[in-house]
C-alpha cells in the first residue's frame, strides 16, 4: 500500500485528462490556431512581397560569401522559427496589435478569473505535447506588420479566442471534478477499493503490484495439514 502525495494525483489526473475526449478537442483545438496564425504569417510575408523560400535563399547566399561568418549575420529582417522554441507575430489587424504564437498558444489568455500567463514549456493545463509541432525552414517578421484588408483574420481571431477561452473553462471543470473524486482517497488500496479504472494511470512508482504466492492453496494447505472444506 502506497500513499498518494497531492503530486501524485495531480499527475494522475494529467494522466486521465491525456486519455479523456477533451485532451482530443485541445489538440484540434490549438492546431486549428497554429493553422490560422500560420495563414496570417503567410499573409504578412505576401504583404511585404517575399516568401519562405526567398528569404532562404537570401540567407544562404550572403552565408556563402567569403568571411560573412567570421564578421557579420545577414541583415534580413526576419528570423527563421527554431524546433521546439516559442516564436510570435506582432500583427496590427483592424486597429488592434495581436501577439500571435506560431504554435497555437499565445503568451497571454483571458480566462475567467482575469488574463493568465501560459509557458509554451512547461503546460500545466495541457501538457507540453499537446501544442503542435513547431515546422522548421519558416520565417516570421522581427517588427509589427499593420495587415491590410484583414477584416477576415479580424473575424477568426475573435472566434478563436472564444473557443480558446471556453476550452480553459473546460480544462478548469475537468480538473476541480477529478481532484475533488480524489481528495478522500489517499492510498492505493484506497484507489483500487474506489476506483480501480484509474489505477493503470497513477505513476509508476506507484503503481500497486499483484504479489503472488509460489504455491497454489490447495498444496499450501495439503502441506499444513489444514482440513480442506467440503
Amino acid at each position: 500500500m502506497t500513499r498518494l502525495s497531492m503530486e501524485v494525483k495531480k499527475e494522475l489526473c494529467t494522466n486521465l485528462l491525456h486519455v479523456s475526449p477533451l485532451y482530443a478537442k485541445a489538440k484540434a483545438t490549438l492546431q486549428r490556431r497554429a493553422d490560422l496564425v500560420e495563414r496570417i504569417r503567410q499573409a504578412c510575408l505576401v504583404q511585404m512581397k517575399t516568401s519562405d523560400a526567398e528569404i532562404t535563399a537570401i540567407v544562404k547566399s550572403v552565408m556563402s560569401i567569403k568571411g560573412v561568418n567570421y564578421f557579420a549575420s545577414p541583415k534580413v529582417k526576419y528570423e527563421m522559427t527554431k524546433k521546439d522554441e516559442k516564436f510570435s507575430i506582432t500583427v496590427g489587424i483592424n486597429g488592434q496589435s495581436r501577439e500571435l504564437d506560431t504554435r497555437g498558444i499565445d503568451s497571454f489568455w483571458h480566462g475567467r478569473d482575469g488574463m493568465r500567463y501560459i509557458d509554451i514549456a512547461n503546460l500545466s493545463y495541457f501538457g507540453p505535447d499537446v501544442a503542435p509541432a513547431q515546422i522548421p525552414g519558416r520565417y516570421i517578421p522581427t517588427d509589427r506588420i499593420l495587415l491590410v484588408n484583414a477584416d477576415k483574420f479580424n473575424d477568426e481571431l475573435s472566434s478563436s479566442d472564444v473557443e480558446i477561452k471556453n476550452l480553459f473553462g473546460e480544462m478548469e471543470e475537468f480538473r476541480l471534478k477529478v481532484m475533488g473524486a480524489l481528495r478522500p482517497i489517499n492510498t492505493t488500496k484506497q484507489l483500487v477499493e474506489n476506483w480501480p479504472d484509474a489505477v493503470q494511470y497513477l505513476p509508476e512508482i506507484v503503481q500497486p503490484t499483484r504479489r503472488e504466492i509460489a504455491l497454489s492453496v490447495d498444496t499450501l494447505n495439503a502441506i499444513c495439514g489444514i482440513p480442506q472444506e467440503g
